[in-house]
């Protein structure tokens, strides 16, 4: 708007001087519009904050969340996932946002909070590094050491995924690693919303923990150097998902169903084998 009341002055201004200086604020004007234009998302945005400071939910609520979760994980699959998953239309199942946009979103708030717990973990520091020796709190010291690194992994996350978390999702998933579990769950609530609970349950878990490994992998790369990708996952890899036949649900059923009396068996066992040293125990104290 502004350029264009500039060009409609300088058309109809005859004043020399101020066409002079109207010619020279249209230029800085092009010029800002275009530096702006070319600016990144996470350029653009990291900009917004500074001029605005960290406010509201979107830097301390949601960005917050997604620096915990990748700190903690070690990865952002679990962080693009959940915005994936927001960002998308109930109804249609359709997705405002590209991948690339979302990643930039999720590398961004992580590191806006990144930079915010470290940037205190230092201050701390420095506070305590200030004091005589003999008055600097250990506890202080170490819970401002173990910010920094916390930061400093969710930053290392978002600019270069691990392989390794890839590489292991479906290995730690069996093995029941917390952190693997919750990935697959986001996996599933951003790619496969359309699959109900109960039909989910009858998925083969080969089946739906390769195409989530895939699905981690494709993520993984949007926050990786395009020359550095981790490969072997691509779209063309995830097929569709394979469901458990009838009598295939029925032996797991009656598996599970026999190993839980096995297990309230040797309970039961225990239980009275207990109680008779109990009574032994009473009868030679009589």
């Amino acid at each position: 708007m502004l350029s264009s009341l500039l060009e409609k002055t300088l058309k109809e201004t005859k004043d020399k001087q101020y066409k002079a200086n109207a010619e020279k604020a249209l230029a800085s004007a092009k010029n800002d519009l275009e530096r702006i234009n070319s600016m990144s998302f996470h350029d653009t945005f990291r900009k917004i904050v500074e001029l605005t400071g960290r406010v509201g939910t979107l830097t301390y609520g949601i960005g917050a969340h997604f620096f915990n979760v990748t700190a903690t994980s070690g990865s952002p699959v679990s962080a693009f996932c959940e915005l994936r998953d927001h960002s998308t239309n109930r109804e249609t199942g359709v997705c405002k946002y590209t991948d690339n946009q979302i990643a930039d979103a999720v590398k961004c708030l992580v590191i806006i909070g990144a930079d915010d717990v470290r940037s205190k973990g230092k201050t701390l520091l420095e506070a305590e590094n200030k004091l005589p020796e003999k008055d600097r709190v250990n506890g202080h010291i170490d819970a401002a050491n173990k910010n920094i690194a916390f930061a400093d992994k969710a930053t290392a996350a978002v600019l270069a995924a691990p392989g390794e978390f890839v590489e292991n999702l479906k290995k730690n998933f069996l093995e029941g690693n917390n952190f693997a579990k919750k990935t697959v769950i986001a996996i599933k609530r951003a790619y496969y919303r359309d699959v109900t609970p109960e039909m989910m349950a009858k998925v083969k878990s080969d089946s739906m923990l390769d195409n989530a490994t895939q699905y981690a992998g494709i993520i993984s790369n949007l926050f990786r150097n395009p020359s550095d990708p981790l490969v072997g996952y691509a779209k063309e890899n995830i097929i569709d998902l394979a469901f458990k036949t009838d009598e295939e649900i029925k032996a797991e059923e009656e598996a599970a169903a026999k190993e839980a009396k096995e297990a309230a068996d040797k309970k039961a066992a225990e239980d009275n084998k207990k109680a008779a040293k109990g009574k032994a125990k009473a009868q030679v104290k009589k």
